[in-house]
This record gives structure tokens, C-alpha cells and sequence, in this order.
């Protein structure tokens, strides 16, 4: 799954989170979404992005199950 920098924050957590967990079965409502987007969503001058690959995105989802 290609990540790439948003330029918004909530357009970050929809397109990375949200969108990711939906394509996967998974119900948002489950999760701390915040909290993930805490963890894994960085802002870089301009823009926003993810600070972790496929796999390190999967286990913040996974300890911020509700």
C-alpha cells in the first residue's frame, strides 16, 4: 500500500487509517482512531504522513483496539 504526504490533517487520518482499515474488513468504530493518528501521523513542514511502514502501522492499530 503506497503512503503518501496529505496536506491536511483529517485528510491524513481518512486516507491512511480510515480508508486502510475499511479495505481490510475492519470496523473504525473498533478502534482509537486519534490515537493511532497520534502515533503514526507526523507533520512535515507542509504536510502530513505516516512515520511507519505496513507492518509497524498494523501494530499501533492493533494496541489501540477499543
Amino acid at each position: 500500500m503506497e503512503r503518501k504526504a496529505r496536506s491536511i490533517r483529517e485528510e491524513a487520518i481518512q486516507n491512511e487509517i480510515l480508508d486502510a482499515l475499511k479495505e481490510e474488513g475492519k470496523n473504525a468504530d473498533d478502534y482509537d482512531i486519534g490515537a493511532i493518528a497520534d502515533e503514526i501521523i507526523d507533520e512535515y513542514e507542509d504536510d502530513y504522513g505516516v512515520n511507519v511502514d505496513g507492518e509497524g502501522f498494523w501494530r499501533v492499530v492493533a494496541e489501540n483496539k477499543i
